[in-house]
């Protein structure tokens, strides 16, 4: 997901008048987040599916919250290891002929959003596995929650 043209005119107000913007995100869905560079006084971006008086309570500084989210947000969605091997594929019958079933082939096998990240963190970063050449801090993703 990415932001509309109402969402972007927001944020840059935001940016433009106020030097340090939490953004706050109600989505269950994971969006690209490398538009985030272009706003420097947006400090920090808050994910949440529903806003309720525990989010208030965060914000307040009552609670601190804790742990991690399962998603990865990724600065740039194509970029995934799954988005290079993701398509809509035809079946084809016995004559060669295209039918209307599809598939995707997912061919990273477990390996995939914040168990890929983490994986190639720890091959690239911390020195251990088979890491190959992957850059992960050009590649990198913005990871929610607190470690």
């Amino acid at each position: 997901m990415e932001l509309d043209s109402t969402e972007t005119e927001i944020i840059k107000y935001l940016n433009d008048n106020y030097k340090d913007v939490i953004l706050l995100v109600k989505s269950s869905a994971a969006m690209e987040l490398d538009w985030l560079k272009q706003y420097p006084n947006i400090k920090a971006v808050v994910y949440s599916q529903n806003v309720t008086n525990a989010l208030a309570k965060v914000f307040s500084g009552e609670v601190n919250p804790s742990g991690r989210t399962v998603d990865t947000f990724a600065a740039d969605a194509l970029a995934s290891p799954a988005a290079q091997n993701f398509g809509s594929y035809q079946y084809y019958d016995e004559n060669g002929k295209a039918t209307k079933y599809n598939y995707v082939d997912y061919a990273e096998g477990i390996y995939v959003g914040y168990k890929y990240y983490e994986t190639r963190y720890e091959d690239k970063v911390l020195g251990q596995g088979n890491a190959g050449d992957y850059d992960y801090a050009r590649k990198s993703c913005t990871r929610s929650g607190t470690d």
